[in-house]
């Protein structure tokens, strides 16, 4: 959809190629109802203003709390067309892929370091 938002400093865009990437610390936190909270470019893991990742996607990304799992269901059918584990918090130099959310995310998670 190209729509774009800020929350603190951490921004986003849904559907975008926008290069938009903000080098520092990412943290990913998954809740108890299944709910990805995500926040970028941040001075530390513990001061990072968090996204609702699931809302911004319009509930396509989901996770797993026990297990550190994202999934990402493309079509909303309820069959994930995705599945990963993450971190909880990582590095960024933003050398190889962005932090928005588009074809990157998968190396967005990816490129995780504690």
């Amino acid at each position: 959809s190209g729509d774009d938002d800020d929350v603190g400093s951490y921004s986003y865009s849904y559907g975008s190629d926008d290069d938009d990437c903000t080098p520092g610390w990412n943290v990913a936190e998954c809740l108890d109802d299944g709910t990805l909270m995500l926040g970028g470019g941040c001075d530390s893991c513990g001061d990072c203003p968090m996204l609702d990742f699931t809302a911004a996607t319009g509930g396509r990304y989901t996770c797993d709390s026990s297990t550190n799992t994202y999934y990402y269901d493309e079509d909303l059918d309820g069959t994930p067309d995705e599945e990963g584990t993450f971190e909880e918090c990582w590095h960024d130099e933003c050398d190889e892929c962005d932090v928005t959310v588009s074809d990157d995310l998968e190396c967005h998670f990816d490129k995780r370091h504690s």
